[in-house]
């Protein structure tokens, strides 16, 4: 964006681009505010994505304990469940053979007693054996040795056999069976009991992690959250309660205060803006007083902050009890030095009263242009004698100096003096400036480039009237 100095002089035009240029630089460099915003939500956004995830992670770890769990127990179940259909085969062979209805049942007896051995020396074998466990197997293992046994003389010798002891050799082998069979159910209920329990723990456990999970996950989302929210109220809170109270004083005109914003973003701009307008103001109002209270021309009080510093003085010295003195002074011969030099002459010779004015007065003391060529100065707690010390100092150093008008001629003048002490509960203000007015007109027609005290007047004016009578 280009800055457009409209309706301002060049001086002020090119300040201001400056300061508008400077202001947009600081803003492309820093941080903005609406990053800053970003940020801490992000920030605040944070333990909730990781609680989030942490709850998906702890339910799927969750999810996969349980499936190793199920695969261990369906991998335990499983020869439990082929036993069973092996021992019932058998049992099915072994009948078949008795009555006759199958031929040539041993072959495939044998095959299926040897699978049968061989599935129980394989849960044997398996790893993690639990005692109970293990008990079981043993006895299945020994309970199918006897109908073993058992089926052997059935299928060796059933021709041959009397009728009793075939029965009995089947009663036999049908009971060992069953107890197989038995012992087979209940080393199934151990193991869905035990999976059971190890499902329960293993929730106990998931349940206990996602506990801490979600605690810690909390604490950290609650730490964030702090930490966010204290730099959120850091870089804009902060800076915006100190932009509302700068704003407050500059409306109850302390326009000297200035705002201290160093969060670099755009409410420091905001804050330099403030700043440089409070500035200006500043600037504007002391160029208002400055032309509301002093003399274009030389520079001292005008005639109106001279009747208010008169007012004031004077009231301070009826209230403390303390003498206040006035003096006037008046160029000798200035409509003639105009008519000789030129008016820049005359305005030059009133600009070096002026300085020398300033120069020569005490501190405390006021100096403005009363009028034309003719200037006045309010002496604060000075007595009369004091005042005559000031103006025959101030009258001296008039007759002393001279002024170049160029490089060949110079301007030498005098001036008179007239003063007057304020006497306390005697006399009024414009009793007071008038008894100035007085001295100063006694000096110029007694051959001026003199100074005269009005008390000196009133006792020669006492005389002249004593004297006549």
């Amino acid at each position: 964006m280009r800055c457009r100095p409209i309706e301002l002089g060049t001086i002020e035009a090119s300040f201001h681009c400056q300061y508008v240029s400077n202001m947009q630089r600081k803003a492309n460099t820093h941080t903005s505010l609406r990053s800053r915003l970003v940020a801490g939500v992000g920030a605040m956004l944070v333990p909730l994505a990781a609680l989030a995830g942490a709850a998906y992670f702890s339910f799927e770890n969750a999810i996969g304990k349980f499936e190793q769990t199920e695969n261990k127990r369906l991998e335990e179940l499983f020869p439990l469940a082929q036993l069973d259909v092996l021992l019932s085969e058998s049992n099915n062979l072994v009948e078949g053979q008795l009555s006759g209805s199958t031929m040539s049942a041993r072959p495939r007896f044998e095959s299926v007693s040897a699978n049968i051995h061989a599935t129980l020396s394989g849960m044997l074998e398996s790893p993690s054996q639990l005692p109970e466990k293990r008990t079981l197997i043993l006895r299945i293992q020994k309970q199918w040795l006897a109908a073993h046994n058992d089926a052997g003389q059935l299928f060796s010798s059933a021709p041959e056999l009397p009728p009793t002891a075939k029965l009995q050799a089947q009663a036999s082998y049908e009971e060992h069976v069953t107890e197989a069979l038995g012992s087979l159910q209940q080393l199934n209920y151990l193991l869905s009991h035990l999976q059971t329990t190890e499902n329960l723990e293993q929730a106990k456990q998931d349940r206990q992690y996602v506990r801490q999970v979600i605690a810690l996950v909390f604490l950290v989302a609650i730490a964030l959250m702090v930490v966010s929210a204290k730099i959120l109220s850091q870089h804009i809170l902060v800076p915006i309660q100190r932009l509302k109270d700068g704003a407050a004083r500059f409306g109850e005109g302390d326009l000297s205060h200035r705002i201290e914003v160093e969060t670099q973003d755009e409410l420091s701009a905001l804050a330099h803006a403030f700043n440089h307008m409070a500035k200006t103001l500043e600037q504007s109002q002391s160029d208002l007083v400055r032309l509301a209270t002093l003399d274009g021309l030389t520079g001292v009080y005008n005639r109106r902050e001279f009747n208010r510093w008169l007012s004031a003085e004077i009231e301070r010295s009826q209230r403390e009890y303390l003498p206040v003195s006035l003096l006037m002074v008046d160029i000798d011969h200035f409509k003639k030095l105009n008519d000789t030099y030129g008016h820049q002459a005359g305005d030059e010779a009133l600009r070096h009263v002026g300085r020398l004015l300033q120069r020569e007065v005490r501190p405390g003391d006021h100096v403005a242009r009363y009028g034309g060529e003719e200037f006045a100065i309010i002496l604060p707690n000075a007595s009369e004698a004091e005042a005559y010390v000031v103006a025959e100092r101030i009258r001296a150093a008039i007759e002393a100096q001279s002024i170049p008008l160029s490089t060949e001629q110079s301007l030498r003048f005098t001036a008179s003096l007239g003063f007057s002490t304020f006497a306390v509960d005697q006399e009024t203000e414009e009793s007071f400036a008038q008894r100035a007015d007085q001295a100063l007109y006694h000096a110029k027609h007694s051959g001026r480039n003199r100074v005269s005290s009005a008390a000196q007047v009133a006792l020669q004016t006492a005389e002249a009237q004593a004297a006549h009578n």
